[in-house]
């Protein structure tokens, strides 16, 4: 089957697409509790199945599907803890100084003014960080779409987030910075 597929033969993949999803989605709905949640990373992990199929990086489908479960169940466990201590640190900031994000004409001043300070970043830069910010890319997965070293699309993101927060800080607005990672749109 897996030779199939790397031929490009699209009733390959659906018959490996036929036969993985409900189990998969058994394993990852235990992983993280959430079958919704479990559904979208299942899709994601049969997009790039498709995507890498071609490539000699699957050699043993089954370890390869069950191994992209367990990294994406992985990676869906950190950036939760990290969203929900971050949503903790922005609820406390609010309660503390009074910050309202209630009227919605503020909201949009504040996301255009995020906007344009995004819009200034250098371009590679801003695509990186783009990706990882707006459409939740792990840098792994940047890495393979812009075909760049995990380790620059580390150091792009954190630069981006340095230059944000210098900026902002200039305009008394740093403690804004928070808001970039839940994306309020």
């Amino acid at each position: 089957m897996l030779k199939r597929l790397q031929q490009g033969d699209k009733s390959a993949f659906d018959l490996i697409f036929r036969d993985y999803w409900d189990p998969l989605l058994l394993y990852l709905s235990k992983l993280i509790k959430d079958r919704t949640d479990a559904e979208d990373l299942l899709q994601n992990i049969f997009v790039n199945l498709w995507n890498k199929a071609q490539s000699s990086e699957i050699q043993h489908l089954h370890t390869w599907l069950y191994g992209a479960a367990r990294k994406s169940a992985l990676f869906y466990h950190r950036t939760q803890g990290n969203q929900k201590k971050l949503i903790a640190s922005i609820l406390d900031y609010i309660e503390e100084e009074g910050f309202s994000l209630s009227d919605q004409q503020q909201g949009k001043e504040l996301q255009r003014i995020i906007d344009r300070e995004i819009e200034q970043l250098p371009v590679k830069m801003k695509e990186v960080f783009i990706l990882s910010r707006h459409e939740q890319l792990s840098y792994k997965e940047i890495a393979e779409r812009l075909k760049i070293s995990d380790q620059t699309v580390k150091k792009q993101v954190s630069n981006a987030l340095n230059i944000l927060r210098t900026n902002l800080k200039k305009q008394g607005l740093y403690s804004i910075l928070l808001l970039l990672l839940i994306d309020l749109k």
